[in-house]
């Protein structure tokens, strides 16, 4: 028989860095309208960001910013992540105020995450980013009362008639 020596192929495999993100807001307390944001109620906050790519990422970091806001650094873990590995974001909350509900509809939020690929071509940065907006209505209870008199000259004893506008 015929016996040859065995041989060495190398196969290169693509290295593809990848990362996403993930956010939910959810209304933890929800006392005015179901389903819909109201002064006083309470929105939690949760992200998740997954190494989508084939090769592991290191320095995960992920910044949030609430509407439109400075960027706030996330507590995260882990930082480093092999392929198809998960970091889980401490979750926090944010109570709706009176000024919030009425200048807008909605409330948004966006959150970016990086990280770090050290290849043969050098290190890649990949980031991933993604956004939650949580409706919210104007407080029903704001009413505006002007109080006004068209009078020159009282004297004690004397009736003043007053007009009341309610809007």
């Amino acid at each position: 028989p015929v016996v040859t020596p065995p041989s060495e192929i190398d196969t290169p495999v693509a290295q593809n860095p990848a990362i996403s993100v993930a956010k939910q807001a959810v209304l933890t307390t929800d006392n005015g309208t179901i389903g819909v944001g109201n002064i006083g109620d309470v929105i939690t906050y949760s992200v998740q960001v997954t190494n989508t790519g084939n090769v592991p990422l290191t320095d995960i970091t992920v910044m949030d910013s609430f509407q439109g806001g400075a960027p706030v650094a996330l507590v995260c873990a882990p930082t480093t992540l092999v392929p198809g590995q998960v970091a889980t974001c401490d979750s926090y909350t944010h109570t709706i105020t009176l000024e919030e509900a009425n200048a807008s509809t909605s409330l948004n939020n966006e959150v970016e995450a990086s990280g770090r690929f050290s290849g043969v071509s050098g290190t890649i940065t990949v980031t991933g980013d993604a956004g939650v907006q949580v409706e919210i209505e104007a407080d029903p209870h704001a009413l505006r009362v002007t109080k006004a008199a068209a009078v020159r000259e009282v004297r004690i004893g004397d009736l003043v008639r007053y007009t009341l506008t309610v809007e």
